[in-house]
């Protein structure tokens, strides 16, 4: 806390999403250190309206954010790397960011490890998933009919599959 206002640490994305999703390499932007890391204001205005200070990560220093800050929230973003859950790619519309990743992962276990509460957003709430041990799709879209026939077997007579299926 800093004069009575809570320290929210808020993850960011990265310019370089690109860069990964083949899973192959480091690209050139990386190697020159050119790596741009990006938040969209709505999460610092969000932050700041509901009377808290926030303070962006540089994707560095986990434990110490942990440390200094009283909450996290895990930004939205593009998709979690299939190799954390032990997957291959199944389609060309699944993109990641392993810097990201590997750095959130950090961050997710310094903070549960300090107590402090955790709030994922979107891409963010994946990653609390995946940290916990839960799975995912990889892509809704491709793999919606198969939900949409496995809601049906399954629960055919109920109010959500009358409803949705």
């Amino acid at each position: 806390m800093i004069l009575g206002k809570p320290v929210i640490c808020i993850s960011n994305t990265s310019d370089n999403t690109v860069a990964y999703n083949d899973g192959v390499g480091v690209s050139e932007n990386v190697k020159l250190g050119l790596r741009r890391i990006v938040s969209p204001s709505a999460y610092i205005r969000a932050v700041d309206l509901a009377g808290g200070i926030p303070v962006l990560t540089g994707e560095t220093s986990a434990e110490e954010y942990a440390e200094m800050c009283d909450g996290l929230i895990l930004s939205g973003g593009e998709d979690l790397n299939p190799a954390m859950l032990g997957e291959e790619k199944l389609n060309d519309s699944v993109k990641w960011d392993d810097i990201r990743d590997e750095y959130e992962m950090k961050l997710f276990k310094a903070f549960m490890a300090k107590g402090k509460p955790i709030f994922g957003i979107c891409r963010g709430f994946q990653m609390v998933n995946v940290a916990c041990g839960g799975t995912l799709y990889q892509d809704l879209k491709i793999d919606y009919f198969y939900i949409h026939l496995l809601l049906y077997n399954l629960l055919p007579s109920s109010l959500s599959c009358k409803n949705y299926c």
